[in-house]
């Protein structure tokens, strides 16, 4: 199992900002994070997502204190927690342009022996302002600006290149592919041109390369794009479908194309200990996926009971932090080797 990557890393630019007052509590707290980390725990998957939106690069604070008053922090460190990403000019077209987007990677394990079979490519934007965001902050602008074909392009580059480039550097202990998502924009679009460019480019075979479809797309985006799907699947490209059970598409998809496997949503996982209904819909979507002859993965699991309850019900992979966090692409590499 893959235990929890370094937090440390994050805090770089803190020692930059002792002289800011309003910043010293937080420097202290921080640091007091760094010695716990080791004993969090199960309280430890909490822990870092709120050190994920938390720990920033602090220059932006830095110079917004200098005003005088503390009014220019406040404001700083607002839109650092809750503020729109897209500020100031800054879209994910210009991230793209200027080299900010990053790929962080998280495992997906077999339960049975907590192997390493593959890896999910997470998108990360360096903003200038607002630090390291996650895309919950930045993919509705960047739907609404008509981006998200770009980024699933650049996604796909960057993920194939840095499982080729993984596979060169520690061999076997690579994982067997990486599963990147594509968006509903993106489904609209002759995209299989960017797929098979990307493999091409990286050198990489297309059975190493598996695509997650928004499961919130409606049938008729996915039915009209399947066609392209299929001509990807001939290749040897995987597909399956994520979130099973959040969105609304019609059952029927998965008698018309021919996916290779489902990713149950993790809001069905975080409750299924304590929500019959939830652990019901679990075991449902586990039961229909393996009917179907289609592999299963669950998203989300954050405690060593719910791993277990899901193996209870025949779910055979899995990702979330208490299995490993999302990873950059070198602390990848060691933990694998580590293994």
């Amino acid at each position: 199992m893959i235990r929890y990557a370094p937090v440390a890393p994050l805090f770089a630019d803190i020692d930059d900002l002792a002289a800011n007052p309003y910043l010293a509590a937080l420097k202290r707290l921080m640091r007091r994070c760094r010695e716990l980390t080791a004993a969090v725990g199960r309280a430890g998957p909490r822990l870092l997502r709120a050190v994920d939106r938390l720990a920033v690069p602090g220059h932006g604070i830095a110079r917004a204190s200098r005003g005088g008053d503390g009014r220019g922090a406040t404001e700083a460190a607002r839109l650092r927690l809750d503020g729109p990403a897209e500020v100031a000019g800054h879209t994910v077209a210009h991230a793209l342009a200027h080299g900010q987007l990053r790929l962080l990677y998280q495992p997906i394990v077999r339960i049975a022996d907590r192997a390493v079979v593959a890896v999910e490519a997470l998108v990360r934007w360096q903003h200038p302002i607002l630090g390291l965001i996650s895309p919950a902050r930045f993919l509705t602008a960047a739907h609404k600006g008509g981006h998200l074909p770009l980024l699933d392009r650049w996604v796909l580059h960057r993920a194939c290149a840095d499982l080729a480039e993984l596979g060169r550097s520690i061999g076997d202990a690579a994982p067997d592919r990486v599963n990147v998502n594509l968006s509903v924009p993106t489904l609209a679009t002759d995209f299989t041109r960017t797929v098979t460019d990307a493999l091409g480019d990286a050198g990489l075979p297309a059975s190493r390369l598996h695509l997650e479809l928004c499961e919130g797309a409606d049938l008729t985006t996915l039915l009209h794009a399947a066609p392209r799907l299929e001509k990807l699947i001939r290749r040897g490209i995987g597909v399956a479908l994520d979130d099973m059970g959040a969105g609304s598409t019609d059952l029927r998809y998965l008698s018309r194309l021919a996916i290779q496997g489902i990713k149950i949503d993790k809001e069905f996982v975080a409750g299924m200990l304590h929500n019959p209904r939830d652990h019901a819909i679990v075991k449902m979507l586990t039961n229909l996926a393996h009917g179907l002859g289609l592999h299963v993965t669950a998203e989300g699991v954050e405690t060593p009971e719910q791993l277990a309850a899901l193996s209870r019900v025949g779910v055979s992979y899995a990702q979330g932090y208490h299995l490993a966090l999302p990873l950059t692409l070198p602390a990848l590499a060691g933990a694998l080797l580590a293994a």
